[in-house]
């Protein structure tokens, strides 16, 4: 059973029955008196008075300034935050929620913190799906794989080392964050319309359809709405948000994307150590190397760039702790630690492997598995939030700019949870399954309050926590497969390509015998890391409480099908 929010009941002995519903009358209904407490719980108003001044004293509830127009009671009352989070303890109801939280901040003299905010709904949230922030995994991997695809197809010629503008562009942004357009002329030395021509193709601005949004309409009333699934549109999407231009009174600067980001340390990889053979049109082909705009920059120099650049708001979890990860992993494990995202291989060898066989199978599959059962419960938390805030739109006594700008949190959060739901409506399965989540969206116009800004931010932390997952988790094993090893194919590889292994794998054998395993690595990252010891144990423990309750239905359904004798 889970703590309450304030890690310990409000009430010291006997759950105080009157109070409980006296408290969450008010939550519902915003403010009420003594005599309106009287009327909703059906009880003697001596009996209302007492536990109201109890809860008075408790500093559960305040005396409201707001008032009711149209009565004549001298003195309401409203939640305090640690009645909201009493009332929260006591509900797992989303629409109760919604109207509690919504009502809150109106009555709230200031206006409510995001920080505060977010307590709040966290809690309620991991009490309804019954796992905490599991809902960020829908896979981004799946369509970035599909995106290095795209564009390999669309920038790569016959003749692997001539790089292309996009390239170049990718890069030269890599290398240098928030740089404007006659920088970016000046240092890759192309024309400044064919640069504006890549840069329209890769960057997002406001205004362009987000195609991969669902829109629906409600039938008659009720649930589920009509859904149109099409991933190619929501890959489309992506594909324009690599770049992201962010415009000031001076000028107009441009940053990667965590999408971006990722393409170009593929780039690097498939440079310094070459290409996956999934990529090459031809089967037969040797192991070949994409050339680099930046040549003569070292594979560490170039991450560690790339690190420098972006480590502040991009995996903060990886980039944000590159010293410790440099120390614990060594410059050779650590920068083939992304390569499960790059190789078909080298995500088989752990990602794809039983666990009975020392690879992360299971764990993959649970939190996958487990991140579709839940995107089912979030949309119900988004359809009812939607109509509790849509029936606050039309309420006369709750229509004015003070109010809006008071539940802005609200807003924000259910603009959120629409991005994640529709992030979930556009992943297929490996097998191809499709799992649909049917959300109930809004059609969008430009200028609207959810700015696509915003989407793109939800989207990057979706990505982000996925990958900071996958690459503690690629730890998790006790063997280490040299990257060459996800290039070879049938056919034998030549003799330069075998002395490069025998020299790599000299170079690991000697590593390994420093360091250790890569299991050992990541118990020692976990050991001296905090955040990231609390971040990957919570998500291991969703993966294994997922195993848990998928263990126990079958045991249930067994034990209703098995014949007693």
């Amino acid at each position: 059973m889970k703590m309450p929010i304030s890690k310990k009941n409000w009430y010291p002995r006997k759950r105080p029955t009157l109070q409980i519903r006296i408290l969450r009358a008010i939550g519902l209904e915003g403010q009420l008196s003594k005599r309106m407490a009287e009327v909703r719980t059906r009880s003697d108003y001596s009996d209302v008075s007492d536990a109201i001044d109890k809860l008075l004293r408790r500093k559960r509830i305040k005396i409201s300034s707001a008032g009711i127009a149209g009565r004549r009671d001298k003195r309401y009352y409203g939640l305090t935050g640690k009645g909201l989070e009493a009332f929260v303890d006591e509900t797992t109801s989303p629409e109760e929620f919604w109207k509690a939280i919504i009502w809150y901040c109106r009555i709230s003299e200031k206006e409510l913190s995001i920080n505060e905010f977010e307590k709040y709904y966290d809690y309620f949230e991991s009490k309804y799906l019954g796992h905490s922030g599991i809902h960020n995994y829908f896979f981004q991997s799946l369509f970035f794989n599909k995106l290095i695809n795209n564009w390999f197809e669309e920038n790569c010629t016959s003749n692997i080392n001539e790089v292309s503008l996009s390239q170049k562009i990718l890069e030269c942004i890599a290398m240098n964050r928030a740089i404007p357009l006659q920088e970016l002329v000046k240092k890759i030395g192309a024309s400044e319309e064919s640069i504006k021509e890549v840069l329209n193709r890769y960057t997002m601005k406001l205004g362009y359809p987000a195609a991969y949004h669902v829109t629906n309409e409600k039938m008659r009333g009720e649930y589920p709405a009509t859904y149109e699934h099409n991933s190619s549109k929501y890959l489309d999407f992506i594909s324009h948000i690599l770049i992201i231009s962010k415009t000031t009174n001076q000028d107009t600067r441009y940053e990667l994307s965590l999408f971006g980001i990722m393409l170009t340390i593929a780039i690097i990889r498939y440079h310094h150590i070459g290409i996956d053979s999934s990529l090459l049109h031809n089967p037969n082909s040797h192991i070949a190397s994409l050339g680099l705009f930046y040549e003569d920059i070292t594979l560490k120099e170039y991450y560690e760039r790339i690190v420098s650049n972006y480590q502040r708001d991009k995996l903060p979890l990886i980039f944000g702790k590159w010293e410790i990860l440099k120390k614990e992993l060594g410059l050779m494990f650590l920068y083939d630690n992304f390569d499960f995202l790059f190789y078909e291989k080298a995500f088989s060898v752990n990602m794809d492997t039983t666990i009975w066989l020392g690879g992360n199978k299971e764990f993959y599959d649970n939190i996958q598995r487990l991140a579709y059962k839940v995107a089912e419960l979030l949309n119900v938390i988004y359809v009812e939030g939607r109509d509790i805030l849509e029936g606050c739109q039309i309420n006369k006594y709750m229509q004015n700019r003070k109010f809006g700008l008071k539940i802005l949190p609200v807003y924000k959060k259910l603009n959120e949870i629409e991005v994640i739901l529709n992030c979930a409506n556009s992943i297929s399965f490996p097998n191809d399954e499709q799992k649909e989540v049917k959300t109930q969206s809004k059609k969008r116009k430009s200028g609207d309050r959810n700015t696509y800004r915003d989407e793109i931010t939800t989207i990057e932390k979706v990505f982000s926590d996925e990958l900071t997952f996958l690459f503690y988790l690629n730890l998790n094993n006790i063997a280490f497969i040299p990257s060459r090893y996800y290039l070879l194919k049938k056919s034998p590889p030549s003799i330069e390509t075998i002395e490069e292994m025998v020299t790599r794998n000299l170079d690991v054998a000697n590593d390994l015998s420093r360091q250790g395993s890569p299991k050992k690595r990541l118990i020692s990252i976990l050991q001296k890391d905090s955040d990231i010891r609390e971040k990957f144990t919570k998500w291991m423990q969703g993966s294994m409480n997922y195993q848990e309750e998928t263990s126990k239905l079958m045991h249930e359904h067994f034990d209703e099908i098995s014949i007693k004798r």
